[in-house]
This record gives C-alpha cells, structure tokens and sequence, in this order.
C-alpha cells in the first residue's frame, strides 16, 4: 500500500469519549463495545472532517492493560469488535467521500503502553511485552486494518515488542509515536533522537510525536528529529498543554493556533499530521486544509555518513569505522567491569563498550558459561550500559539472542556472513 502525502490522521478519542458519557475510572475499551455509537460518531465526524487515517478505538486492549480490568482473557475478541467498529465508520462515511472524490478512510490498527517497566528496571521480561501484543495485533490483522501504529509510546521495550508481535503477523506499515516531555525525553529516560535511531533501523514506516504536549513544545523536538530523519515524520499533538480548571483537564489551543505550527513541521520534515488529547473535528478540519496546502519536504538526514547508534537513553552519531578497544565476557565479572567503565562516562565523547557471546562448544578461556547464563547476563547488564554496545559474536542464533533482548541500537564486530547481518540489521538495526 503506498501512503500519499500530506496524510491527515484522526484527532483525540478519550477527550471526545468522555463528551458523550464515558469517566476515566472504568475500561475505555469495555465502555467503547457497549456504546458503539460513540466512537462511531467520533470517527465518522473525523473522516468528513478530513481525515485519511483513523486509529482502532484499541489503545489500552493489550493483555497487560485488559488484566487490570479483568479482562485479559478476552484480548483477542475485544480488539476484533473494536475494530469492527472503525470499519463501520468508514463504510457509512464512503459514499459521501466518493462524491467529494476522495478514496475510503484508511484504518491503523492501534497499539498504546503495557504500562510495564523492563527488567532489571521493573519487573517484566521482553518476551512477557511481546505475549502481551500478540493476540492484540492478530486480532488487529485479522480484522484487515490497512496498516499500524504504536502509539504514545513510553519505553523503548514497549515499541520495540510491539513491532515484533505485529511483524510476527503481518507486514503492513507501521507509524512509531512517542509521548516525551519538553525536554525530549518519555517517562524511560530514552530520549526522542535515541528512538528514532533504534526505530528508523527497525524499518518504521514512519516515526514521530503524539500526545504529551501542544505543537508549539512538540516543534522543538521536531526540529531536532528533522536533522536526522530519512523516515516521514508524524506529529500528533494535544490541543496545547492540559492544565486543571475546577478540578477538570481541560486543553485551551484552538484550531488556528494548532495550525500555525504546521508549515515549520512541514519544513523540517513532517509528512503526517493529526491531533491528540483535546482535539475534535474542528482541528482536524484545520489541520487537513492546512497541510495539502503546504509544500511537504521529506526528510534528509544530515548525518547519514554516522553510524546512528544508540542505547536505551541516548543516540550516538559515531565516525564510521569506529572500533571497540575490548570486549568482555557475559560472566559474572561483568558487572563490575561495567561499573568500573561507567565512571568515566561522558555523553559527548562516547566509548563503546564490548560484550562477547560464545556458542556452545567455542574456547572462552574456560569462562563462558552456558548460552543461557550467558543470556541472563546479558540481559541484566545490557539495558544498563550508557554508552553505545558492541557485540562480538560468531554464532548468529545467539547474536539473535542478545539484539532480542538489548533495547538500543548496537554495533557488531565478528565473522558472521554479510547476508545473516543484513537480515539482523533489517530486523534489528543491527550496524556492522
């Protein structure tokens, strides 16, 4: 499917559902199934004001949000019924499109936060976050959506677990979304440059910003990301920052003002364009007149002769043929090899540093331990190191292994053939 630019995406989904009765204490994906006529109503006026692209109402239907509510055991269902209820949408929207010589509304299967922090951090492993999707984005494919996004992402292991149960489905696009602070950052501490390395590497369709912040704080990190982009940037902002009157969240950018950002987005790179918390039909009306009227200007990164590494915090743009001056074995010194190495951390002149993998059978100085312990290692250090990873590694089912589990973007060093590594940095962004 091949997407046309400007693209016009949907506006909020929570703020226009609690207009029409629905309180924040309960299920939004439950009270959605009982009053279908909501969120229809919300996406038609949606797609008459513009939109090309509407979200499925699935944004907390993930096994680990659904456990909250007891309802973990109907993912599969609940998703299908959801996304049911956005083809309805555009089926009794089509007709009048057709006569104002638009095509049908596009559908992006919707999948938001588990709310769990990684380990060591928090108490959830990698494969726990991709069990909690699969039924999700099975249901979403099953339903035919068009395409993806992995929204108001907060973790990089969120995102990245997400694009694996979808792959592990289907090869539709998929549109990456952050919610970060003012100061680039989500809740994890990764910053936005750091995810848009990682999920650029990973293939992403398309990256970009929802949620969190208005447009005017939303362009600052637009800015940034336009430095370093060759994937068509997404801007999804709220109707400026939420601030509390009489005990209520209330967001006070109107859609004139939303749209005075449009045409520097669109400068340094945006391509799509929607609206988050406290955004109706209104702004998308705006947003949509606004932005085909803009010249669009994809993306080009400065800085494609660097090596666009990262960790789970920060990205790193090193000088190609930069090489890692010691590898350490994934034993139980490990940790006190990298707390010795960490003291001298320092973000603007970065070090890599080196884990080496051995398979089964291979001659470590009689240290290597098991895969598996090596594994448990890894994945306890990994997700700690500040400055970039390389892994030296000569067995690719184990090099599988250990990029499964890191959640930046690392660098390799080792003999493995070129073919095995082109696949791995497609699925992984493996830089070699």
């Amino acid at each position: 499917m091949e997407l046309r630019y400007p693209l016009i995406l949907d506006g909020a989904t929570g703020t226009e559902l609690q207009k029409r009765g629905f309180k924040g204490n309960m299920c939004a994906e439950a009270w959605t199934l009982e009053h279908p006529e909501a969120i229809v109503e919300i996406q038609k006026n949606y797609i008459l004001a513009g939109s090309e692209v509407v979200y499925t109402p699935t944004f907390g239907a993930n096994v680990f949000q659904l456990a909250g509510h007891g309802l973990s055991e109907q993912c599969y269902e609940m998703n299908r019924a959801l996304a049911e209820l956005s083809k309805q949408a555009v089926r009794e929207t089509a007709e009048e499109l057709k006569k104002q010589g638009r095509p049908p509304c596009l559908i992006a299967g919707d999948l938001s936060p588990t709310g769990q922090f990684l380990y060591p951090m928090g108490t959830a492993h990698f494969d726990q976050l991709i069990d909690a999707y699969r039924p999700q984005a099975r249901a979403l494919e099953d339903a035919g959506v068009d395409l993806f996004v992995v929204e108001t992402m907060m973790t990089l292991s969120d995102a990245r677990a997400a694009i694996f149960a979808i792959r592990e489905v289907s090869d539709k696009a998929i549109m990456v979304s952050f919610s970060v602070a003012e100061d680039g950052r989500c809740v994890s501490g990764a910053d936005i440059l750091a995810a848009l390395n990682i999920f650029q590497g990973m293939g992403a369709g398309a990256f970009g910003m929802n949620c969190s912040c208005g447009p005017k704080e939303m362009l600052t990190q637009i800015r940034r990301l336009g430095s370093y982009s060759y994937t068509p940037l997404l801007a999804k902002s709220n109707a400026g920052m939420p601030q509390i009157v009489d005990g209520r969240t209330v967001y006070n950018c109107p859609p004139e003002e939303y749209t005075s950002y449009l045409k520097e987005m669109a400068e340094n790179g945006v391509m799509i364009f929607g609206g988050c918390c406290g955004t109706d039909e209104a702004h998308v009306g705006a947003i949509a007149r606004t932005a085909k009227a803009l010249t669009m200007h994809p993306p080009k990164a400065v800085k494609q002769a660097f090596l666009p590494a990262a960790s789970n915090l920060n990205a790193y743009f090193l000088e190609p043929g930069t090489r890692c001056e010691a590898f350490y074995p994934a034993d139980a010194e490990l940790s006190d090899v990298l707390d010795d190495f960490d003291e001298d951390f320092d973000k603007d002149s970065p070090r890599l540093f080196g884990i080496e993998l051995f398979a089964e059978g291979e001659n470590a100085g009689g240290k290597a331990g098991s895969e598996a312990a090596q594994l448990a290692v890894f994945e306890e250090i990994c997700n700690i190191v500040r400055d970039p990873l390389c892994i030296k590694c000569q067995d690719p089912d184990l090099l599988e292994k250990a990029l499964r589990l890191y959640q930046g973007r690392a660098l390799y060093e080792g003999s493995i053939p070129k073919d095995i590594l082109d696949k791995l940095s497609r699925t992984y962004g493996l830089l070699y």
